[in-house]
This record gives structure tokens, C-alpha cells and sequence, in this order.
């Protein structure tokens, strides 16, 4: 049934379309940034990376990593602006000039091992913050879309799958009476 809006992911490259037809699609906005590169740079940030591992198995971990740890340990209180462009970059340097990590611990003494776990399982729940408010651009932006269409029906077609992100946006759409559909 057409139309509708379509968050698509390819090759980790997020953009937003609207599909009139069977063969007519069109890009709504043109954003080129890579969640590959901006995911491995934020495991770089926070310590958390493989060295061992080639960049999609690096993306892999890092997500998986994500999901076991605590999306709500960090929040955002900037607004997501109410236009169809994602801007991550701009929006992730705003998240994290707001949650700035110190290092925990400083004051007990701990053997450095430890403290390193520590810190690691901090950077892993401030990671997991950042991708849970990657997800929330992604959803807010295509819902945006859809009501300045004055569309009910939204299609999530990313090629990694990210369960994560179908399950978020799952929920945020089913609160405000939009359909999903996952391709």
C-alpha cells in the first residue's frame, strides 16, 4: 500500500525515502554518514575495541556489546530538531560534550586490572547510551517524515538487521498509532 516512508540502511549509511509506487522512490534527504565508521570511532573514544577484528566484526562486537549493557546511563538534553536530517555527527558531539566520562574510582584503591574493567564496563553503558540515542535520530526523523506526508505506515529495511533498532522503533511507532513494517 502506498505511500510510505522508508528508513533504509545500506552499507551502514542511513537515509530516509519516500516510496510512491512500485517504482517510484525518492531519497528525502541526503546525509551520508556511515554508522559503521561513526560506531567503530566511538569504540576507538571509549576503549572498547578489538584490535584483532576487521571492521564489520569490530561494528558486530561493539553493538552486541551494546545490547548487554545499560542504555539508560547516559541521556541526552538537547531536542531533536523537527526537519528530516539527521545530522548524527552534530548531535553526537552535543551527547557527548554533555556526558563526559571521568574515570570511576579514583579515590579506592583498586588494582589497575580491575579498574580497567571498571572503566571499561562504563565506556560499554555510555556506548549502549549513544547508540539507544543514534536510534531514537533515526525514528524521530522518520516519524517526522511521515507526519509532514501525512503518512501512517513506515518501513525499517536495514541490511544489518540490528534487532535493537526494530525493537525500539517497534515500540516508539506503536505508541503513536504508526504502522511498522520491517523488510
Amino acid at each position: 500500500m502506498y505511500p510510505y516512508i522508508i528508513l533504509k540502511i545500506e552499507n551502514y549509511i542511513p537515509h530516509l525515502y519516500l516510496r510512491t509506487s512500485e517504482t517510484l522512490e525518492t531519497q528525502i534527504e541526503d546525509e551520508d554518514i556511515s554508522l559503521l565508521d561513526t560506531v567503530l570511532e566511538l569504540g576507538e573514544k571509549l576503549n572498547l575495541s578489538d584490535s584483532n577484528l576487521d571492521s564489520k566484526s569490530q561494528y558486530n562486537y561493539l553493538i552486541n556489546l551494546a545490547r548487554e549493557h545499560d542504555e539508560t546511563y547516559a541521556t541526552s538534553n538537547s531536542d531533536i530538531d523537527n526537519t528530516t536530517f539527521f545530522r548524527l555527527k552534530e548531535y553526537l558531539d552535543r551527547f557527548l560534550e554533555e556526558n563526559k566520562v571521568e574515570p570511576l574510582y579514583l579515590d579506592v584503591e583498586v588494582s589497575d586490572e580491575i579498574r580497567d574493567q571498571l572503566n571499561r564496563e562504563q565506556g560499554a553503558d555510555l556506548l549502549a547510551s549513544i547508540l539507544d540515542y543514534i536510534y531514537t535520530i533515526l525514528i524521530a526523523k522518520s516519524v517526522i517524515a511521515a507526519s509532514e506526508m501525512g503518512i501512517g505506515v513506515i518501513h525499517l529495511n536495514d541490511e544489518t538487521k540490528n534487532s535493537r533498532l526494530q525493537e525500539k522503533m517497534a515500540m516508539e511507532l506503536e505508541k503513536i498509532d504508526v504502522e511498522l513494517i520491517i523488510d
